[in-house]
């Protein structure tokens, strides 16, 4: 026979076991803060939260997305609406952005970390002159659905402009040098 003592060990056992699963049951799963935000698929890609761009006062055509904490836009979109024209160089998967009134011209190369400034040459197609300096990013351009997408601080910055991120309302305002110097 089993003792009295057994029987309530084994009970008081068999209940802190019970309550052990009810409770990792009902644990709460973790605050995701972009649950209730729009995201965006892009293929081969993956789905992405968006974030709105404002650039110079005007939200942008297109919503940028967050991927590994950084924002991404548009390249063609966000340069041209701060001022430049973008030549694609499809032989170097690289863009460049002229800027004549800052008299520079950016070079930005897909899954390159690193963006290229020169001093304006309008003679050139690409408008590059002798390289002035070289900025050093903490992520890359990519390719998504056949359009280049880059983090649009970097983008930003690299031409003279500004960014701040409203993170309670998710969106990104850009200035760009034009606007900030008058």
């Amino acid at each position: 026979m089993v003792s009295m003592f057994m029987q309530r060990t084994l009970f008081i056992v068999m209940l802190l076991l019970a309550l052990t699963f009810v409770a990792a049951q009902e644990e709460e799963q973790p605050f995701d803060e972009w649950a209730d935000t729009p995201a965006v698929t892009l293929e081969g890609c993956g789905t992405f939260p968006t974030v709105r761009v404002i650039i110079d006062g005007q939200e942008t055509e297109n919503r940028g997305f967050i991927c590994n904490g950084r924002t991404y836009l548009a390249a063609r979109e966000i340069l041209e609406r701060l001022g430049g024209t973008v030549v694609w160089m499809q032989n170097e998967q690289a863009f460049y952005a002229q800027f004549p009134e800052h008299q520079r011209t950016v070079r930005v190369a897909v899954g390159s970390r690193t963006v290229r400034i020169y001093a304006y040459n309008n003679a050139v197609r690409t408008g590059a002159g002798s390289e002035v300096r070289t900025l050093h990013l903490s992520a890359a351009p990519i390719i998504c659905e056949g359009r280049t997408y880059a983090p649009v601080r970097a983008a930003a910055q690299s031409v003279g402009g500004s960014v701040h991120y409203d993170a309670r309302n998710r969106v990104v305002y850009i200035t760009s040098p034009r606007v900030a110097s008058n």
